[in-house]
């Protein structure tokens, strides 16, 4: 959603049975999304992200829109689907410069 008008950006990747790392990495105001079969070589996966529209601040009607760290799955369609996450890790980069 962005300020009230939704955007979508699928991309439906095959992969073989087994785990799945995935990755963020943001850069400034960008985020850019991941994932890798062997942890080692990652590929990106949908759009590059705006995180400037990551606040209340930016949104039309001042609703909170999650400043939050974290991992979610949904199946929103049929419901069936689950996700198992054996690893969450966050690494910040303290002298990182923010423009």
């Amino acid at each position: 959603m962005d300020n009230g008008e939704r955007h979508d950006d699928p991309q439906k990747i095959r992969l073989a049975e087994g785990e799945v790392y995935l990755a963020m990495a943001i850069n400034g105001r960008e985020i850019q999304c991941s994932w890798s079969a062997d942890g080692e070589k990652y590929q990106n996966i949908g759009a590059v992200y705006d995180t400037s529209h990551f606040s209340d601040e930016y949104s039309r009607y001042g609703e909170f829109t999650g400043a939050f760290v974290g991992m979610a799955c949904v199946d929103s369609m049929l419901h069936r689907k689950e996700a198992l996450f054996d690893f969450f890790s966050y690494r910040a980069v303290e002298d990182a410069i923010i423009e």
